[in-house]
C-alpha cells in the first residue's frame, strides 16, 4: 500500500471500527474485517474506501475535497473488480467474502447517501444467506464468526422493513420464525443485544405481514382472529426477554450507553408490538407515558454522546446514570459542536422518528424532532437530517389539518389555534404508519 492507502486504512483501524460499532462490542470491524482484508483484496479495498469516505464525512464541507472522494471510488471500483470473480457455490472463502464485502459496500453507499443502493447490496448479502439456507447447507466459517453476519444482516433488514421500499424486503428463505429460549439472565450486553435483535427481527416481520393484511381485509376480527397466536408467542417472548434483561440491570449500579440504547430500543419495540394489531391511528394515544419513557431515556443516551468527545473505540468506558422519569438536560446545539457519526449498530434515531410521527402529543413530538434536527447521526439507512426532513412534512400536515378542522367550528378565522395535547388532532387527518416511510430514500 501506498502512503494514502495506508492513511485511510488506519483510519478505519483507529476511528471507523469503533465507530460502526456503537457502544457496543466492536469485534467484527476491528477484529475479523481488519484481519481478512489483509487475505482478501475485496475487503482491503473497500476497508480503504470506508476510511476515505469517513474521513470526508467528518469534514465541515465535504464536496471541497474532490481528490479524496476521488481516491475512496477508485478502491470501490476495484473491489468490486474483486468481487465478480467469486464463485459462493465452490468455498467457505467465497462465501465469507461475498457476505462481508455485501456489508461493506452497504456501508460506502450510506457514506455516500445513497441509501437506496445501500439496499441493493444488503438485498445481495441476504440472498446469499437465504440460499444456504434453502439448501439446509452448513457451510464452514473460513475468516469471521457466521454469527456475527447473520446479526448485522438481521438488523440492517429491521432497517429495510422500516424504512426500505416493498421490493427490496428479505428473500422469504431468509425468514427465521422460531424463538429460540431466553436464558434466566444474560450474562453480558452483547448477549442480551444479540437476543433482542433476534426477537425484533420476529415482531417487525410480524407486524410488517399484519400491515400488508389490513390493506386487503375490511373487517378488524378477522385478521386479528388469525394472527392472536403468533401476537401471543411473541408477546410472552418479549416479556421473557425484557425480564432477563432487567436482572442483568440490576447487578449493574450504573447504565453506560449500550445499555441505555437496548432500553430505548426495548421501549420503542414494545410500542410497535402493542400497537401492531390495532387498526386506528388513535391507539398511539394510549402510549404517551411510553413514548415519554422513551424520549427521556434517549436525552439521556445523547447526553451521554456529547460528553464522548473521543474517537469511537471500547464502549464500556463512557457510563452515566440511570434514573427512569427524569428527563436528561444536556447542552443546546448552539453550545456543543455536534460531529457527526456514522454507525452500523442499535442507535436513536428510529426511535425519535417513531416518537415524532406516530405520537401527537405536542411537547414530546416537538422535542424528538429537535432532537433529531441536531445529533447528525447516521444509524444504517436511518440517517437523522433525512428523517428529521420527513418527520417535518408529516408533522406539519397532521396538524395543519387538525387546524383547518377546529377553524371549522371556530367563529373567529383570524384566531390562533395553538395545539396543546394529542385529542386535537383527529383519526381523520392522522397519517397511518404504512406511509411513514419515505418514498423516496435519496431525494430527501
Amino acid at each position: 500500500m501506498d502512503w494514502r492507502e495506508k492513511r485511510s486504512f488506519n483510519f478505519f483501524r483507529n476511528r471507523t471500527a469503533g465507530e460502526l460499532s456503537g457502544y457496543f462490542c466492536p469485534q467484527l470491524w476491528s477484529r475479523f474485517v481488519l484481519n481478512t482484508a489483509h487475505h482478501e483484496d475485496a475487503i482491503k479495498h473497500a476497508v480503504i474506501s470506508i476510511g476515505g469516505l469517513h474521513e470526508l464525512f467528518l469534514l465541515p464541507s465535504p464536496s471541497e475535497d474532490a481528490s479524496l472522494l476521488a481516491f475512496a471510488m477508485q478502491h470501490y471500483g476495484r473491489a468490486m473488480h474483486h468481487v465478480v470473480r467469486l464463485d459462493t457455490n465452490k468455498s467457505a472463502r467465497a462465501v465469507d467474502v461475498a457476505l462481508t464485502v455485501s456489508v461493506l459496500f452497504a456501508c460506502i453507499e450510506i457514506l455516500r447517501k445513497h441509501f437506496a443502493s445501500s439496499l441493493s447490496h444488503i438485498h445481495s448479502g441476504m440472498r446469499i444467506l437465504a440460499e444456504l439456507a434453502r439448501r439446509s447447507e452448513d457451510t464452514p466459517e473460513h475468516y469471521l464468526p457466521r454469527n456475527l453476519l447473520v446479526q448485522m444482516y438481521l438488523r440492517l433488514d429491521t432497517q429495510v422493513m422500516e424504512f426500505g421500499k416493498d421490493g427490496f424486503q428479505a428473500p422469504p428463505a431468509f425468514a427465521i420464525t422460531s424463538v429460540d429460549p431466553i436464558p434466566t439472565t444474560f450474562s453480558d450486553i452483547d448477549e442480551a443485544r444479540s437476543s433482542f435483535e433476534m426477537c425484533r427481527y420476529q415482531i417487525l416481520h410480524f407486524a410488517r405481514h399484519v400491515q400488508a393484511t389490513k390493506r386487503e381485509c375490511d373487517s378488524p376480527s378477522v385478521y386479528v382472529q388469525d394472527y392472536d397466536g403468533r401476537y401471543q408467542v411473541l408477546r410472552q417472548h418479549y416479556n421473557e426477554w425484557v425480564m432477563s434483561f432487567q436482572r442483568m440491570l440490576q447487578r449493574k449500579r450504573t447504565h453506560d450507553l449500550a445499555a441505555l440504547t437496548l432500553k430505548a430500543s426495548s421501549v420503542a419495540l414494545d410500542i410497535i408490538l402493542n400497537s401492531c394489531l390495532e387498526p386506528h391511528e388513535m391507539v398511539f394515544d394510549l402510549f404517551t407515558d411510553k413514548f415519554r419513557k422513551l424520549l427521556i431515556i434517549t436525552e439521556e443516551i445523547v447526553h451521554g454522546m456529547q460528553q464522548d468527545s473521543r474517537p469511537r473505540r471500547s464502549p464500556k468506558h463512557l457510563e452515566v446514570s440511570c434514573q427512569d422519569g427524569v428527563p436528561g438536560a444536556f447542552p443546546s446545539s448552539s453550545n456543543h459542536d455536534t460531529k457527526p457519526v456514522i454507525c452500523m449498530n442499535l442507535g436513536i434515531v428510529p426511535h425519535l422518528y417513531m416518537a415524532a410521527t406516530r405520537c401527537r402529543e405536542p411537547d414530546i413530538r416537538q422535542r424528538s424532532l429537535y432532537l433529531l434536527k441536531t445529533i447528525k447521526r447516521r444509524e444504517g439507512i436511518c440517517d437523522s437530517d433525512m428523517l428529521a426532513a420527513f418527520a417535518q412534512k408529516l408533522v406539519l400536515e397532521e396538524e395543519d389539518g387538525a387546524r383547518r378542522q377546529m377553524q371549522g367550528v371556530n367563529c373567529d378565522p383570524k384566531r390562533q389555534i395553538k395545539l396543546h395535547s394529542s385529542t386535537q388532532i383527529p383519526e381523520t387527518v392522522r397519517i397511518p404508519v404504512s406511509l411513514h416511510r419515505p418514498r423516496d430514500l435519496d431525494a430527501i
